[in-house]
């Protein structure tokens, strides 16, 4: 099962400079221990716990390694999710979307894009 991390610090309450870095050395740090960037999300193929778990323990070994204090002072959100159960809203509902074969299209000339053979 795939699953999602999502891990959002506050930019607007601290110092921009210091959240972008303690971004990146999160970020750094969850692709090392196993987790894809999925935009803006982090995904690994676990069940949740061990998901959570090991996510928890990237973000409690960053601040022990990077000397940020209290790193949760700087979490917005962070949680995680079933990636499979994600919702693409750029998409077009599902009830929306159907097969259609090719006899059902009233007017519909079908036309052969594939080059010819040779013999």
């Amino acid at each position: 099962m795939r699953y999602a991390i999502n891990l959002n610090l506050d930019y607007a309450s601290h110092e921009h400079g210091q959240v972008k870095a303690l971004f990146q050395r999160l970020r750094s740090d969850l692709i090392e221990a196993g987790f894809r960037q999925d935009g803006r999300l982090f995904t690994i193929e676990l069940p949740e716990a061990e998901a959570c778990g090991l996510a928890r323990n990237v973000i409690e070994a960053t601040s022990r390694q990077q000397g940020f204090g209290d790193i949760y002072a700087f979490v917005k959100e962070f949680y995680g999710f079933d990636f499979e159960t994600a919702n693409n809203l750029l998409l077009p509902p599902a009830d929306n979307i159907g097969v259609v074969e090719m006899g059902e299209l009233p007017d519909m000339e079908c036309i052969d894009l594939k080059p010819p053979r040779d013999s």
